[in-house]
């Protein structure tokens, strides 16, 4: 082998895998989901967000352009909740967008909520629940490979590595069980519910729906007397809702668990990530409270179980007595 052959071996890379002609085009609906998709894709498939960051995504409409994009994505991965998303599943049931349709709501094994406040459906950002959010990356991962073959065993490592992320997340972060906790919007919900964090109070019930000065007074109300453990607040700190929240946790002395906005963009893994490490630094001693004040509840009722059992024996004993004369 000459020396040019030599020189040009060393600095062309050998692909470890055969490319395809030609990457997947995997477009989404919110820019988030951008971040979550890239952990699984190959160096030439493409991911494109129809939402721009920092549009709401209940007021976005189709324009023209994302109409056209839609109709050459290979994979269309949307939530199914919003309006503009509603749209887009019409249009592949009509045959206008031949890409395989991810609606993450829908998904065998994806669990939905009730809003704790409304008691209707929670359809905010399901995938923040990390069991969620593995059962829609295995399905990924599934269409993924489906698409491309001769990646399969690519996209499969790269789920693999994912779900370790999550698992670890989980399994080493603290539970919270029987802490009372109130939140800024519905969207936190799933963000904290694995920890064991009930969020019980909303100052944002639904998307439009705020709270009334009434509500906003028993929430004032449940902090100050010590009924509510944690706040749950989204980040950045962008609304009204999620101000107040922060100025009544400082108020009355209760910690505070920040949750980033799912329209960040950062992977839910990461995001995850950040909600665990603030739990494992908390000090809440309302689980502990709670056990106790139970404990206390059964000594309580020690004497008076004795009195009712004495008080049986005694008149057992009297009625055999009376029987006998």
């Amino acid at each position: 082998m000459n020396k040019k052959a030599l020189v040009m071996l060393l600095i062309i890379p050998i692909p470890m895998i055969p490319l395809t002609s030609n990457g997947l085009l995997i477009v989404v609906t919110f820019p988030s989901l951008v971040y979550d998709v890239k952990q699984l894709a190959y160096i030439d498939d493409t991911i494109v967000s129809i939402v721009p960051f920092g549009a709401d995504p209940h007021e976005y409409q189709l324009t023209p352009s994302d109409i056209d994009l839609l109709k050459k994505a290979d994979i269309i991965i949307s939530t199914g909740h919003t309006s503009f998303e509603k749209d887009i599943r019409l249009r592949v049931e009509s045959r206008e967008f031949n890409g395989v349709l991810i609606e993450i709501n829908s998904l065998e094994g994806i669990v939905i909520k009730d809003n704790p406040v409304t008691h209707q459906p929670n359809y905010h950002m399901v995938i923040y629940d990390p069991y969620n959010y593995m059962v829609f990356i295995r399905y990924l991962g599934d269409v993924m490979s489906s698409l491309r073959p001769v990646l399969s065993q690519y996209y499969k490592t790269r789920v693999g590595d994912v779900l370790s992320r999550v698992e670890g997340i989980v399994e080493n972060s603290p539970k919270l069980n029987n802490c009372i906790a109130v939140a800024d919007t519905p969207l936190t919900q799933y963000a904290v519910s694995w920890t064991g964090i009930s969020i019980q109070y909303l100052v944002v019930k639904e998307h439009g729906m705020p709270a009334s000065p009434k509500d906003i007074e028993n929430i004032a109300y449940s902090l100050e007397k010590g009924f509510i453990d944690i706040v749950v607040v989204t980040e950045p700190i962008s609304s009204k809702a999620s101000s107040l929240l922060v100025e009544l946790a400082n108020k009355y002395d209760v910690p505070i668990v920040y949750v980033k906005s799912p329209l960040i963009n950062k992977s839910i893994v990461d995001k995850l990530d950040y909600i665990a490490s603030q739990i494992s630094s908390l000090e809440i001693n309302a689980p502990q409270s709670i056990e106790t004040h139970s404990v206390s509840r059964q000594y309580y009722m020690y004497p008076l179980t004795s009195i009712l059992v004495f008080s049986m024996i005694a008149l057992t004993l009297y009625i055999i007595y009376r029987s006998g004369r």
